[in-house]
């Protein structure tokens, strides 16, 4: 939800809950599978999800947004499914309209 929420030149904030709440539905159910294990009958999940919060090169296309003071506003997720073998990239960049 943070992602969502944290602000910056490009947020438009909401007063009310329920957009979130449904972006964030939208957004699990689109980035995680789950599957019930045929042993415990329970509920996993078949999708792994990073937080990529710093390499040891640029992860960002544009040299200002790796500056330290706006990393904390950089966000990346990398989703890997094993069962489809797919990965997907989420990268939400803080950019200022007014820099």
């Amino acid at each position: 939800m943070e992602t969502l929420v944290v602000g910056g030149g490009m947020c438009q904030f909401e007063d009310e809950w329920t957009p979130y709440e449904d972006t964030i539905r939208k957004l699990y159910k689109h980035f995680v599978a789950v599957f019930r294990n045929s042993q415990t009958k329970q509920i996993e999940s078949q999708v792994l999800v990073y937080s990529v919060d710093r390499t040891d090169g640029t992860l960002w296309h544009d040299a200002r947004l790796n500056e330290t003071h706006r990393v904390r506003m950089n966000r990346c997720y990398v989703c890997v499914n094993a069962f489809t073998r797919t990965v997907e990239v989420w990268v939400i960049p803080f950019v200022e309209v007014f820099a």
